[in-house]
């Protein structure tokens, strides 16, 4: 049986440490990317992890 994706985009990032960039394409989809950088500012705010 096929592993079943929480993803809704079905992407998986392509290695242990993705950038920014993936992780909005994993997180948004890749319709929705360029609104993760205001997003990630708020979700920081609330205790989410800050890109060092």
């Amino acid at each position: 049986m096929p592993r079943r994706s929480s993803d809704p985009a079905g992407h998986e990032p392509s290695c242990l440490y993705p950038d920014e960039a993936e992780i909005a394409r994993a997180v948004l989809g890749p319709g929705r990317a360029k609104a993760w950088p205001g997003l990630a500012v708020v979700l920081e705010r609330g205790g989410f992890p800050a890109l060092i």
